[in-house]
């Protein structure tokens, strides 16, 4: 989620627990494909 769509989201009254979870939430995920990227390319060397 990128940082516009969440001052658009808080602007609307989104709780800003529910958008503190949603940034959390798409930190893990890219975290989880630039791990699994990393090992993908690790096996191809």
């Amino acid at each position: 989620m990128t940082d516009a769509l969440i001052v658009q989201l808080a602007a609307s009254g989104v709780p800003a627990d529910d958008l503190q979870a949603e940034r959390i939430a798409a930190a893990a995920e890219l975290s989880r494909l630039i791990a699994a990227v990393s090992f993908d390319w690790a096996g191809r060397e």
